[in-house]
């Protein structure tokens, strides 16, 4: 996470699975975030791009596990209206804050795929960064 776009909010996006492997990653997070980083994560209990092999996700508190590294605000949505009363809270937080959303597995038969490699997506990204810090000057 890039320190400097201060004046930006930065938003995370993740999977269950994803946050569960790198749950050491949290902990960083959280230390070194400030009020414009803002954690998504879509739990839906599985490792559902590679396999749908299961996780714990549905069985460990995500939420608990956020507030002990350090996580200001922390939500949870089970539903559209839970998602739909909490959101605005979630991303207009003076503080650092984590937002878990419990889904169903399952995608649109028509979901596309990534066209760039990993390597092409991490430079886009680097020049994104780049840009955006001289901006914020």
């Amino acid at each position: 996470m890039n320190l400097a776009l201060k004046n930006r909010k930065v938003i995370c996006i993740d999977g269950d699975g994803s946050f569960i492997m790198h749950m050491g990653s949290i902990a960083i997070i959280a230390s070194h975030s400030k009020k414009n980083f803002k954690y998504i994560i879509i739990n839906n209990g599985s490792h559902e791009s590679v396999g749908a092999q299961p996780t714990v996700g549905f069985d460990i508190d995500i939420l608990g596990v956020a507030k002990a590294v350090g996580f200001q605000k922390m939500y949870r949505a089970e539903n559209r209206e839970e998602l739909e009363k909490y959101f605005k809270d979630f991303i207009e937080s003076d503080d650092n804050a984590l937002l878990e959303i419990r889904v169903k597995t399952g995608a649109r038969a028509d979901l596309g795929r990534p066209r760039e490699t990993p390597i092409e997506n991490k430079k886009l990204f680097m020049t994104y960064i780049k840009t955006t810090e001289k901006e914020d000057e």
